[in-house]
């Protein structure tokens, strides 16, 4: 939402002088104004204008006068369209779908079109500063794909008012349930349905595992618990069956692999992680549109068996936290190529580095040496371990509460990597007091500091070693 808000307030900036109709609580009222503003402004572009017609209300980002007819352009934050030889691509359906539903609305409100607009983010662009923003939106005329879905309207209008009066439709909860997006409501749907199966098939991970669950239960299978060890194969055949060996026991399973492997690696050991920020819109110069900024690290440092200390970054000034974000990690994490450095899913904390590389060549050789002492625990724990409670997911928040009474849930504000760049944006962007600043400084700090406490916790239980108790003090960066 930040984004969208973020790129329309770009496209309206790129129109110049527009007319916003005023807005009001009466859908229909504000609508009917609409168009007498417009007829009174005919030469000047509209924004957010409101339409109402057979009971179906939208907003149009823009009108464009033209002379034979108003330009409909829609804005998204999605990157522009483009073939391998360059060319424009083509439009996503649900975006044409959008645009075909106002270009009829506004038909029915008795306005001429004569052509359709997607304004989209042109990821190549690259901000020069100084509020130069021109080229970060790109048109692709999506008029005729629009005149095609028209006649279909209608059709979508009527089946969606019927729905509305209809009984609650007898459909079962599936994929369908989030595309394009998670659908809010699901859990009340599913709170409705048959009880699922203690260990469905679908808890077979990965694009194998999903094609060997529809094979399983073409042959009447249900649960992974009525498969023998023996039907379950595969690349990963061992994550299948210990899988299926913990639903069974109702229990937590940990092979010995990732212990012996963590004991052969030296001290000191670093357990790192970044936090960051990708907006739609470039904040600073020389940084295209979606890419990632960080703004924060946290790092318990493992001197000894036991023995830490913490270490941590946070730039909130609203200037590019990039060198500064790349020269205190450095100082953190030495240059010892033995040293382990922890990260858990390697390729976002990678990425970054090779990211801060290309854009501070001075510090390049060291960045890559960081890069060559991660070690991802992610894999190392799906070669290791399974608790039922994890359900299908590896992910850190999925796996910590099956090993350990930490609790993201016990956070203010900042308990994930969306809300931190929330609270980030609201920190380091936004005219915030300062006490407001502060605040959501020491709730960012806290937060990823669990996080890399938290892949403490999880090598020493993959370890088979006792929790520690995290009392290190922290030095800021």
């Amino acid at each position: 939402m930040i984004d969208g808000e973020l790129v329309n307030e770009r496209a309206r900036a790129e129109l110049g002088t527009v007319v916003w109709p005023r807005s009001d609580d009466d859908k229909a009222a504000a609508a009917a104004n609409a168009l007498i503003e417009l007829d009174a402004n005919s030469t000047l572009p509209f924004v957010e204008f409101p339409v109402v017609h057979q009971g179906v209300y939208v907003r149009l980002d823009a009108l464009i006068p033209t002379s034979t007819g108003y330009v409909l352009r829609e804005t998204k934050s999605s990157g522009f369209p483009v073939e391998k030889d360059d060319s424009p691509g083509d439009a996503e359906k649900r975006h044409i779908e959008d645009i075909a539903i106002q270009a009829w609305a506004l038909v029915g409100a008795g306005v001429r079109w004569s052509r359709a607009e997607l304004s989209l983010i042109n990821k190549p662009f690259v901000y020069p500063g100084n509020g130069a923003y021109q080229g970060l939106l790109k048109q692709l005329d999506v008029t005729v794909r629009v005149h095609e879905r028209l006649a279909e309207v209608p059709h979508w209008v009527e089946g969606a008012q019927a729905m509305r009066t209809a009984p609650m439709p007898v459909v079962q909860t599936g994929q369908q349930c989030g595309k394009p997006y998670p659908c809010p409501y699901i859990k009340r749907c599913q709170s409705w349905e048959p009880p699922a199966p203690d260990a469905p098939l679908t808890l077979l991970p990965g694009s194998a595992g999903k094609a060997l669950a529809r094979k399983l239960a073409d042959q009447g299978h249900v649960s992974l618990t009525g498969v023998t060890e023996g039907a379950l194969y595969g690349k990963d055949v061992a994550l299948y069956r210990r899988i299926r060996k913990a639903h069974i026991d109702k229990s937590a399973v940990l092979e010995p692999a990732a212990g012996e492997y963590l004991r052969t690696l030296p001290y000191p050991r670093f357990y790192f992680d970044f936090e960051s920020i990708n907006s739609a819109v470039p904040l600073w110069r020389g940084i295209r549109p979606f890419q990632q900024i960080c703004f924060q690290w946290s790092c318990h440092v493992e001197h000894a068996p036991g023995q830490f200390t913490h270490a941590q970054f946070l730039d909130v000034t609203g200037d590019d936290p990039t060198e500064r974000c790349a020269r205190s990690l450095l100082a953190a994490l030495g240059d010892n190529p033995l040293s382990p450095i922890f990260v858990f899913y390697a390729q976002f904390e990678d990425g970054r580095l090779k990211e801060m590389a290309e854009m501070l060549p001075a510090l390049r050789e060291a960045l890559f040496s960081v890069r060559a002492r991660l070690i991802d625990l992610l894999p190392i724990t799906k070669q290791s371990y399974y608790h039922p409670a994890m359900v299908d997911s590896f992910s850190i928040k999925a796996v910590l509460p099956t090993i350990s009474a930490l609790n993201y849930e016990e956070l203010v504000e900042v308990k994930d990597g969306e809300t931190a760049q929330m609270a980030y944006m609201d920190a380091a962007l936004k005219d915030a007091p300062a006490e407001r600043v502060e605040d959501l400084a020491r709730k960012l700090r806290q937060y990823c500091r669990q996080d890399t406490w938290a892949m403490v916790l999880l090598a020493y239980y993959l370890a088979g070693d006792a929790a520690p108790i995290d009392t290190a003090e922290s030095r800021i960066y």
